[in-house]
Protein backbone atom coordinates (compact mmCIF):
# COMPACT_ATOMS: atom_id res chain seq x y z
CA UNK A 1 0.00 0.00 0.00
CA UNK A 2 2.89 2.54 1.06
CA UNK A 3 4.63 1.41 -2.09
CA UNK A 4 1.60 2.24 -3.81
CA UNK A 5 1.02 5.61 -2.10
CA UNK A 6 4.87 6.43 -3.21
CA UNK A 7 4.51 6.10 -6.96
CA UNK A 8 1.11 7.87 -7.07
CA UNK A 9 3.39 10.84 -5.40
CA UNK A 10 6.04 10.05 -8.07
CA UNK A 11 3.95 10.27 -10.72
CA UNK A 12 2.24 13.73 -9.52
CA UNK A 13 5.32 15.55 -9.22
CA UNK A 14 5.97 14.10 -12.68
CA UNK A 15 3.21 15.38 -14.26
CA UNK A 16 3.30 18.95 -12.20
CA UNK A 17 7.02 18.85 -13.36
CA UNK A 18 6.43 19.04 -16.59
CA UNK A 19 3.95 21.74 -16.76
CA UNK A 20 6.49 23.71 -14.96
CA UNK A 21 9.15 24.51 -17.39
CA UNK A 22 7.44 27.63 -18.80
CA UNK A 23 7.11 27.10 -22.16
CA UNK A 24 3.31 27.13 -22.46
CA UNK A 25 3.40 30.67 -20.63
CA UNK A 26 5.61 32.04 -22.52
CA UNK A 27 3.73 30.76 -25.92
CA UNK A 28 0.56 32.37 -24.38
CA UNK A 29 1.73 35.57 -22.49
CA UNK A 30 3.63 35.48 -26.82
CA UNK A 31 0.70 35.21 -28.21
CA UNK A 32 -1.52 38.12 -26.29
CA UNK A 33 1.88 40.26 -27.31
CA UNK A 34 2.39 39.73 -30.42
CA UNK A 35 -1.68 39.84 -30.87
CA UNK A 36 -1.60 43.75 -28.77
CA UNK A 37 1.48 44.10 -30.98
CA UNK A 38 -0.45 43.79 -34.44
CA UNK A 39 -3.22 45.77 -32.97
CA UNK A 40 -1.18 48.63 -32.59
CA UNK A 41 0.42 48.42 -36.15
CA UNK A 42 -3.09 47.57 -37.62
CA UNK A 43 -2.15 44.12 -38.70
CA UNK A 44 -3.22 41.74 -36.06
CA UNK A 45 -4.78 39.07 -38.81
CA UNK A 46 -0.93 38.43 -40.55
CA UNK A 47 0.65 37.96 -36.61
CA UNK A 48 -2.69 35.90 -35.80
CA UNK A 49 -1.79 33.43 -38.66
CA UNK A 50 2.25 33.60 -37.48
CA UNK A 51 0.96 32.83 -34.22
CA UNK A 52 -0.89 29.59 -34.95
CA UNK A 53 2.42 28.70 -37.39
CA UNK A 54 4.10 28.64 -34.12
CA UNK A 55 1.91 26.58 -32.40
CA UNK A 56 4.00 22.89 -33.13
CA UNK A 57 6.88 24.92 -31.77
CA UNK A 58 5.65 24.68 -28.34
CA UNK A 59 6.30 20.48 -28.55
CA UNK A 60 9.51 20.97 -29.97
CA UNK A 61 10.96 23.50 -26.99
CA UNK A 62 9.14 21.09 -25.29
CA UNK A 63 11.67 17.92 -26.49
CA UNK A 64 14.54 19.92 -26.79
CA UNK A 65 14.26 21.30 -23.31
CA UNK A 66 11.81 19.79 -20.96
CA UNK A 67 12.49 16.04 -22.11
CA UNK A 68 16.52 16.00 -21.74
CA UNK A 69 16.01 17.07 -17.95
CA UNK A 70 12.70 15.00 -17.12
CA UNK A 71 13.08 11.75 -20.08
CA UNK A 72 9.70 10.52 -21.08
CA UNK A 73 7.32 9.77 -18.66
CA UNK A 74 4.84 6.85 -19.17
CA UNK A 75 1.41 7.88 -16.32
CA UNK A 76 -0.36 5.14 -14.85
CA UNK A 77 -3.78 4.06 -15.71
CA UNK A 78 -5.62 5.98 -14.08
CA UNK A 79 -3.58 9.77 -14.45
CA UNK A 80 -4.07 8.64 -18.66
CA UNK A 81 -7.80 8.53 -18.55
CA UNK A 82 -8.01 11.30 -16.59
CA UNK A 83 -6.01 13.51 -19.14
CA UNK A 84 -8.01 12.10 -22.00
CA UNK A 85 -11.71 12.75 -20.50
CA UNK A 86 -9.69 16.93 -19.77
CA UNK A 87 -8.79 16.67 -23.27
CA UNK A 88 -12.17 16.08 -24.64
CA UNK A 89 -13.39 18.34 -21.95
CA UNK A 90 -11.47 21.39 -22.99
CA UNK A 91 -11.97 20.75 -26.88
CA UNK A 92 -15.77 20.84 -26.45
CA UNK A 93 -14.93 23.77 -24.51
CA UNK A 94 -12.41 25.33 -26.89
CA UNK A 95 -15.53 24.61 -29.88
CA UNK A 96 -18.28 26.81 -27.84
CA UNK A 97 -15.82 29.22 -26.97
CA UNK A 98 -14.64 29.68 -30.98
CA UNK A 99 -18.01 29.64 -31.64
CA UNK A 100 -19.02 32.45 -29.11
CA UNK A 101 -16.27 34.09 -29.97
CA UNK A 102 -17.64 34.51 -33.86
CA UNK A 103 -20.62 35.41 -32.67
CA UNK A 104 -19.46 38.38 -30.91
CA UNK A 105 -17.36 39.69 -33.90
CA UNK A 106 -20.49 39.41 -35.67
CA UNK A 107 -22.32 41.43 -33.51
CA UNK A 108 -19.70 44.14 -33.03
CA UNK A 109 -19.01 44.47 -37.10
CA UNK A 110 -23.16 44.64 -38.00
CA UNK A 111 -24.72 47.34 -36.32
CA UNK A 112 -28.08 46.06 -34.92
CA UNK A 113 -30.01 48.07 -32.41
CA UNK A 114 -30.87 44.90 -30.99
CA UNK A 115 -27.05 44.36 -29.60
CA UNK A 116 -26.31 47.68 -28.38
CA UNK A 117 -26.15 46.87 -24.90
CA UNK A 118 -23.73 44.15 -25.81
CA UNK A 119 -21.68 46.60 -27.68
CA UNK A 120 -21.72 48.91 -24.95
CA UNK A 121 -19.61 47.09 -22.67
CA UNK A 122 -16.85 47.02 -24.94
CA UNK A 123 -13.88 44.13 -24.59
CA UNK A 124 -15.48 43.09 -21.64
CA UNK A 125 -17.38 39.95 -23.08
CA UNK A 126 -13.68 38.86 -24.81
CA UNK A 127 -12.12 39.22 -21.14
CA UNK A 128 -14.92 36.67 -20.25
CA UNK A 129 -13.96 34.33 -22.56
CA UNK A 130 -10.01 34.67 -22.21
CA UNK A 131 -10.88 34.26 -18.47
CA UNK A 132 -13.55 31.56 -19.07
CA UNK A 133 -10.91 29.64 -20.77
CA UNK A 134 -7.62 30.08 -18.90
CA UNK A 135 -9.87 29.13 -15.57
CA UNK A 136 -11.09 26.13 -16.93
CA UNK A 137 -7.49 24.95 -18.09
CA UNK A 138 -6.82 25.75 -14.34
CA UNK A 139 -9.04 23.11 -13.07
CA UNK A 140 -8.79 20.54 -15.34
CA UNK A 141 -4.88 20.14 -15.62
CA UNK A 142 -4.38 21.49 -12.05
CA UNK A 143 -1.88 23.96 -13.21
CA UNK A 144 -2.74 26.62 -10.32
CA UNK A 145 -0.97 29.64 -11.55
CA UNK A 146 -3.26 29.47 -14.04
CA UNK A 147 -5.85 31.24 -12.10
CA UNK A 148 -3.47 34.04 -11.42
CA UNK A 149 -3.44 34.80 -15.03
CA UNK A 150 -7.27 34.29 -15.62
CA UNK A 151 -7.22 36.91 -12.10
CA UNK A 152 -5.02 39.12 -14.09
CA UNK A 153 -7.02 38.50 -17.55
CA UNK A 154 -10.15 39.92 -15.11
CA UNK A 155 -8.14 42.69 -13.67
CA UNK A 156 -7.07 44.02 -17.42
CA UNK A 157 -10.21 43.77 -19.22
CA UNK A 158 -12.18 45.80 -16.44
CA UNK A 159 -9.79 48.31 -15.85
CA UNK A 160 -9.32 49.27 -19.41
CA UNK A 161 -12.83 48.99 -19.95
CA UNK A 162 -13.63 51.32 -17.29
CA UNK A 163 -10.67 53.72 -18.37
CA UNK A 164 -10.77 54.22 -22.02
CA UNK A 165 -7.85 52.23 -22.72
CA UNK A 166 -6.95 51.24 -26.26
CA UNK A 167 -7.97 47.86 -26.87
CA UNK A 168 -4.00 46.40 -27.85
CA UNK A 169 -3.07 47.53 -23.91
CA UNK A 170 -5.75 44.39 -23.40
CA UNK A 171 -3.25 42.07 -24.88
CA UNK A 172 0.26 43.84 -24.31
CA UNK A 173 0.09 44.19 -20.90
CA UNK A 174 -0.89 40.32 -19.88
CA UNK A 175 1.32 39.14 -22.62
CA UNK A 176 4.23 41.51 -21.14
CA UNK A 177 3.56 39.55 -17.90
CA UNK A 178 3.06 36.39 -18.49
CA UNK A 179 6.23 36.16 -20.90
CA UNK A 180 8.49 37.64 -17.88
CA UNK A 181 6.16 34.95 -16.06
CA UNK A 182 7.45 31.88 -18.20
CA UNK A 183 10.71 33.54 -18.66
CA UNK A 184 11.38 33.41 -15.10
CA UNK A 185 9.47 29.42 -14.69
CA UNK A 186 12.12 28.48 -17.75
CA UNK A 187 15.03 29.79 -16.26
CA UNK A 188 14.39 28.33 -12.81
CA UNK A 189 13.27 25.26 -14.36
CA UNK A 190 16.83 24.70 -16.28
CA UNK A 191 18.70 24.99 -12.76
CA UNK A 192 16.55 22.87 -11.25
CA UNK A 193 16.56 19.77 -13.79
CA UNK A 194 20.45 19.68 -15.24
CA UNK A 195 20.71 17.42 -18.28
CA UNK A 196 21.04 13.59 -17.39
CA UNK A 197 19.05 13.85 -14.23
CA UNK A 198 15.95 11.98 -15.86
CA UNK A 199 14.54 11.13 -12.52
CA UNK A 200 10.91 10.70 -13.19
CA UNK A 201 11.95 8.78 -16.48
CA UNK A 202 9.60 6.23 -17.15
Amino acid sequence: MEKSIDLKEIERKAYLAYHQDGVWDLFIGGGFFIAGIGMFFDFAYILAAVGVALVPLVSLVKKAVTVPRLGYVKFGPERQAKEKRNRYAYMVLLWIVMFAGMFLFAVYSFESSYFDWLRGLGAIPFGFVVVLLTTAGAFLYGIKRLYAYAVLFAVVFLAGHFSDLRLYYFFIIPGAIILISGLILLMRFIRMYPKGENQYAG
